[in-house]
């Protein structure tokens, strides 16, 4: 892009992208707190560093997430805030891709338009400001979406190859991209019964050999943690679906949260592809689908998470896009004089409301798991390597204070085990007397009581500082509440 070529509103746009990406980078080294996923990504990431992929020697606990982001980060998981950065700059690469990516589809109008709605949506800035997969994944499927698309205008076979290896690099990102694999393989049928060619056969193999290259260390990591190729994803599926909540924000809250303005203008640009006669069928079959099995799986699911879509944005900040860029061109050839440029004008303000909420939701919740993060450190100065500590938590325990965590569960050693047995506890309840005996069996003589995350059986509001058999030691203040975390001394015998 030239800059002569460049247009008021055009400059608007790229300066705007600019803000989006650059204000995350002043935001991120005033973070206190950790998310438990980024506890569990840090921890998997201290693993690998000393051979294991697990969060604490001799269990599985944790180990069926994907495992592509951990290892790339490994070298710096005692710095959170590094981490924090490099996804960051992923997302610097995710913008740029995905506007590649739709400009050498349909121009450079509806990629501008899709790079800013990409890079100004409140779940994008929210969570390219965390030690999470999201921006990786984002990246990879644009990477795949690229190249498959090269290969369906070239016949490449270069070019369907490396769109498998990239697409089982998105797999390894985040197991719902599955779906990314099932429109493709889709497609790629669709196309081979369509021209009956030995050829398009031929390359639907190479396509698959490409994907399986980066899956066979994933394959041998499955068999030495459980004994089978494919248990991390099976344990996945077990610990989202049988154990948890199923809706974590409300269903028409979580999916206006998560698209927003982006939601509203993919749908006229998911019909103006329809509508372009001059657009193979292909690439129609291919974004219509990459569209609408993600929400399939999410009205399906019995755990929702909005965030879940983020992975899609390549297609929806396409569709997007070119909504955006469709609807300008239609309203410039009607419209007059000042009039012809309210519809960017009104969508530039739109996505600059966008921006400032996201990052003014990014200021806000610095203080995110603040208490948790500050007492894990308070119990690594307080006990001894080695030893045994209570808690619900126990990713924030593992990684922050380096101590195997003992829950009402007992040993976490693997994670569908510990949500499956958590379950049972909090609907059928728990008696002190066993948590006593629990404590005695593990010789603990500190516990770890935090309020939010995951929820404590019932009893534990007024239990511990009720009996004389638990000191309190320190609270912690997080979100209003001065005993958000609590570190308690056991006593009893």
């Amino acid at each position: 892009m030239k800059l002569r070529d460049i247009g008021r509103f055009e400059t608007v746009i790229i300066a705007l992208i600019v803000i989006s990406l650059a204000g995350k980078f002043f935001l991120i080294p005033l973070n206190q707190g950790m998310w438990w996923d980024e506890a569990v990504y840090l921890g998997l990431g201290r693993g690998i560093t000393e051979g294991r992929y697990s969060m604490w020697p001799d269990t599985t606990i944790e180990s069926f997430r994907p495992p592509l982001f951990p290892f790339i980060v490994s070298p710096f998981f005692d710095s959170p805030i590094t981490v924090r950065i490099i996804a960051a700059l992923i997302s610097v690469a995710a913008v740029f891709l995905v506007y590649k990516t739709i400009k050498d589809s349909f121009g450079k109008r509806p990629a501008l338009w899709g790079a800013l709605l990409l890079s100004t949506s409140y779940h994008f800035v929210f969570f390219s400001t965390k030690a999470l997969s999201e921006t990786l994944s984002i990246s990879l499927f644009a990477l795949s979406f690229m190249f498959f698309i090269k290969w369906t205008c070239s016949g490449n076979r270069w070019h369907i190859l490396i769109a498998g290896v990239f697409t089982g690099l998105t797999f390894l990102t985040r197991y719902l991209n599955s779906l990314i694999l099932v429109s493709y393989l889709l497609v790629l049928i669709y196309i081979s019964l369509k021209r009956k060619e030995r050829k398009t056969i031929y390359h639907l193999i190479i396509f698959l050999a490409g994907m399986i290259i980066p899956l066979i260390p994933w394959f041998l990591l499955n068999i030495a943690n459980y004994g089978s190729p494919f248990a991390a994803f099976s344990v996945n599926y077990l610990v989202y679906t049988s154990s948890l909540e199923a809706d974590v924000m409300p269903l028409l809250t979580g999916l206006g949260s998560v698209f927003g303005i982006t939601g509203l203008i993919m749908i006229p640009g998911l019909f103006f592809v329809f509508r372009d006669s001059k657009r193979d069928n292909e690439t129609k079959l291919l974004l219509l689908l990459l569209f609408s099995l993600p929400f399939v799986f999410y009205f399906l699911s019995p755990h929702r998470e909005p965030r879940y879509f983020l992975s899609f944005f390549v297609v929806y900040a396409m569709l997007a896009g070119i909504g955006a860029a469709r609807i300008n061109e239609r309203l410039d050839g009607k419209l007059r004089g000042g009039f012809k440029a309210v519809f960017s004008a009104a969508l530039v303000v739109i996505t600059i409301i966008i921006l400032v909420t996201s990052l003014s939701f990014v200021w806000a919740e610095r203080i995110g798991a603040s208490a948790i993060v500050s007492a894990s450190q308070e119990l690594r100065d307080l006990t001894q390597p080695g030893e045994n500590v209570f808690g619900i938590s126990y990713p924030y325990i593992y990684y922050l204070s380096d101590r195997n965590v003992i829950t009402y569960c007992g040993v976490p050693d693997t994670t569908d085990k510990y949500f499956v047995c958590r379950k049972r506890v909090m609907d059928n309840g728990t008696e002190p007397e066993s948590l006593n005996t629990l404590l005695n069996w593990y010789n603990i003589n500190y516990l770890l009581i935090y309020k939010f995350e995951l929820e404590n059986p019932p009893y534990a509001d007024t239990y511990f500082d009720e009996s004389p058999d638990f000191i309190r030691i320190k609270s912690y203040y997080q979100w209003g509440d001065p005993d958000a975390a609590v570190i308690y001394e056991y006593v009893g015998s």
